[in-house]
């Protein structure tokens, strides 16, 4: 039996070999924005949604080279999942207060960027692109139609001289095993429940 390649399109296909993608360890890494965007959550509160990339040492420019991968066979490709932070701007007990969690967000920008400088007045999630921020990477397993996969995602933010100098834990790897994540396991503590989840 013998079949028309061309026909199918081969040499239209972009090779991809396995293993080609270079897996991110759980560990604590100094970061940069690309982009931000204040969205709403499915529940309508107020969140602070930060696309990152790492910023320097072995790994830098990690996403962006494996979406630029990607988008080499399928165009449509958004930002990796595993390299967007999401933290809800109010209290999820009081939507009409900040959350703390939301000013620890801040503080670790602040003390990352001598310049910059917060406008209480008139915060826009534009501003914090293309600044520095450390983020702690946790590992979780995770089931899809019936198989266990490993993800590496930011879990919390550090100031950029915290993860230089090492002050931080990783998180312990979590099994598929363990016990149900809660809301707030995703948002660095911040108490959100699953309806403020954007997805």
């Amino acid at each position: 039996m013998s079949i028309n390649l061309a026909d199918l399109g081969y040499n239209d296909v972009h090779a991809v070999m396995p293993g080609e993608f270079q897996a991110l360890p759980a560990d604590g890494y100094i970061c940069h924005v690309v982009n931000a965007e204040l969205t709403n959550s499915k529940a309508g509160n107020l969140m602070l949604v930060l696309y990152i990339d790492i910023a320097q040492g072995d790994f830098k420019g990690h996403f962006k080279a494996n979406v630029d991968r990607v988008k080499s066979f399928a165009p449509d490709k958004k930002w990796d999942n595993n390299a967007i932070y999401r933290q809800l701007i109010c209290d999820n007990n009081d939507n009409k207060k900040i959350s703390k969690f939301f000013k620890g967000l801040i503080s670790a920008f602040q003390r990352s960027n001598n310049n910059f400088h917060l406008n209480l007045l008139n915060f826009d999630a534009n501003d914090l692109r293309g600044l520095l921020i450390g983020f702690v990477f946790a590992e979780e397993e995770f089931s899809r139609n019936g198989s266990v996969y490993s993800r590496v995602f930011p879990k919390f933010p550090k100031p950029v001289p915290d993860i230089q100098s090492g002050n931080f834990s990783i998180p312990q790897k979590k099994s598929i095993n363990d016990k149900p994540a809660q809301a707030n396991d995703f948002f660095a503590g911040s108490t959100v429940n699953s309806d403020d989840l954007p997805f």
